[in-house]
């Protein structure tokens, strides 16, 4: 008679899945767009509408550019997840440098009222208050 022996270890995931990320980075790009359309639609509902060197913003303009923004964010999340050593903690770095950058050109855009100005900074900070806490907890390894 002959005995085997199975083997019942678990072995745990170091890494974190790509599908976990996709979803998270869909979700809070979702959140974020609808987040940052609520700002300008709370600002054009108490004071004047919010404008763009003259123009008023559309009704979906500031959700389009939270699209926009992710996709170089996408290629840069992919990047990270290659090559950094901690990947949520390089997204943290980074993104925490970029956010601060994407209020630069709200400070020196011309024809633009003060208010408008503030409007799309407070759009800004909304919207990577929602992504990137999200994405990097998406990122840390699984234990």
């Amino acid at each position: 008679m002959t005995t085997t022996a199975i083997s019942t270890r678990t072995t745990t995931s170091t890494s974190t899945s790509t599908s976990a990320v996709v979803k998270t980075v869909a979700t809070a790009t979702a959140l974020a767009a609808v987040a940052v359309e609520a700002v300008v639609a709370i600002a054009n509902a108490v004071g004047p509408d919010v404008t763009l060197q003259g123009q008023a913003m559309p009704t979906g303009g500031s959700a389009i550019g939270v699209l926009m923004c992710m996709v170089p964010a996408i290629a840069l999340l992919a990047g990270l997840r290659r090559w950094a050593a901690n990947p949520a903690r390089a997204w943290l770095r980074t993104t925490v440098v970029l956010t601060a950058l994407s209020v630069v050109p709200d400070l020196t855009v011309t024809d633009t009222p003060v208010a408008s100005r503030l409007t799309l900074m407070a759009a800004h900070v909304v919207a990577a208050a929602i992504i990137v806490p999200a994405v990097a907890r998406a990122l840390r390894p699984q234990r």
